[in-house]
């Protein structure tokens, strides 16, 4: 399941990401709220969860748990080797029979005269390239989202009833995870959540932590997310903003469309905001997911200021989010490779996370207890107009504040939901 991230959270004002590669390394750093017991009480009612972490699923649901990602992988690699196998196949094809044909000769002309390519390729090769083909672009024409900029959009390609009913792999994945929201949910993040429905303009920036190997969490929680938000969902006013290379490969980019993701790119997240939705973000990105290790609560947020700035410009409350068991869904290998994998994302925007799931699959998680914590909406005062960025003051001072409530948030569930000898880590 692919991973998303926020290009955008990359302020001009202080978090341009210029990493300091050695600190990132042993990021040993641990940040805690000196009174975080009072923020912790205010922030979250008691929450009564097993502490067991491990789901002890069934062997039946482990084995559709490893295959599903398997699958998956399989069709999108098929439709997408198989696209390029046909255009490259056709070239050489015309290239091959207009050198052995007459100039004058017609295009149906030189593709009918030949059943095989120079190399000797069947033409039932093509005919199964081809018939992937049309498949893909028809389901791609007759569902949400076919338009060629539909990421660029703040609508998007939503298309709820595909993770709530049609596409089983993430019913199972949340059955595998015991996937849920903690219960109850701040009173606060409730009523202005209710008021979603009479008021458009009540938004909110959902700041989930954190990313993880594969950030899993992310496309099953889609499937639930109207326990936590209904009027949000009935409303179709929530989107998550994901990393633009993911709606560059087909398949893929259906699956993040039709789950509610649109691009996370400045322009999009703010249009998006002006039309009333609120938005889902992993601000940690893929700096914060290169880091992640097992056993560990690292969350990448000292130099991620761009979403409090987009908070602060558009007057948006912050919700924070901690997802317990993230960290813990794959046995990660944090150090191989560091070095050239830090300057992979720094350069390229590629992130390769070393990592091993169930029985050693790198794409399905372990059977850990998935839960998702919600905390109170933050709201920030400021003096100028919407629209109008912040100061440099005004950033710091709100990024201290949503610091403290998610370091306030975790120590509030931590022993609870089993990781009582657990310190977020904030680098």
């Amino acid at each position: 399941m692919a991973g998303q991230e926020m290009p955008l959270l990359s302020s001009n004002n202080n978090d341009n990401d210029n990493d300091n590669d050695n600190d990132d390394r042993s990021p040993n750093t641990a940040h805690t709220s000196n009174d975080t017991s009072a923020a912790a009480a205010a922030n979250t009612n008691t929450t009564t969860i097993n502490t067991s972490t491990d789901t002890h699923p069934s062997f039946g649901l482990k084995i559709q748990a490893f295959l599903c990602p398997t699958v998956i992988i399989a069709l999108i690699l098929a439709i997408n080797l198989g696209g390029i196998f046909l255009l490259l196949n056709l070239g050489s094809s015309l290239l091959y029979a207009s050198s052995v044909t007459s100039p004058s000769s017609s295009l149906p002309s030189l593709l009918s005269n030949h059943n095989y390519n120079h190399n000797g390729t069947s033409s039932s090769a093509y005919t199964l390239c081809t018939l992937l083909a049309i498949g893909y672009l028809s389901v791609r024409l007759l569902t949400p989202g076919g338009a060629w900029n539909s990421q660029k959009r703040p609508r998007g390609g939503v298309w709820r009833t595909f993770n709530q009913t049609y596409f089983f792999p993430s019913a199972i994945f949340r059955r595998y995870l015991n996937l849920s929201f903690a219960k109850p949910l701040p009173t606060e993040l409730v009523e202005a959540e209710q008021s979603s429905s009479d008021n458009n303009k009540a938004r909110f920036i959902l700041a989930a932590f954190p990313h993880g190997c594969n950030s899993d969490f992310r496309l099953l929680m889609d499937g639930i997310l109207e326990e936590a938000f209904p009027n949000l969902v009935e409303n179709d006013k929530i989107r998550s903003l994901a990393a633009s290379v993911l709606f560059w490969i087909p398949v893929v980019r259906e699956i993040s469309l039709w789950t509610g993701c649109i691009d996370a790119s400045r322009p999009v997240a703010e249009a998006a905001l002006r039309e009333g939705k609120s938005l889902v973000i992993l601000p940690g990105g893929e700096a914060e997911q290169i880091r992640t290790r097992h056993g560990r609560e690292i969350v990448y947020l000292k130099n991620r200021k761009g979403f409090v700035k987009l908070a602060l410009s558009y007057h948006v409350p912050i919700v924070p989010m901690y997802v317990f068991g993230c960290s813990d869904s794959y046995h990660t290998y944090t150090n191989v490779g560091l070095g050239f994998r830090l300057w992979l994302v720094k350069h390229l925007g590629i992130c390769i996370t070393p990592c091993s799931g169930l029985w050693g699959n790198p794409l399905c998680p372990l059977p850990k207890t998935t839960t998702i914590v919600v905390g109170k909406p933050i709201r920030f005062e400021r003096r100028k107009e919407e629209q109008q960025p912040p100061t440099k003051e005004e950033l710091d001072r709100a990024h201290a504040i949503f610091v403290r409530e998610l370091v306030a948030l975790f120590d509030a569930h931590k022993t609870a939901l089993g990781y009582g000898d657990r310190t977020l880590e904030i680098v």
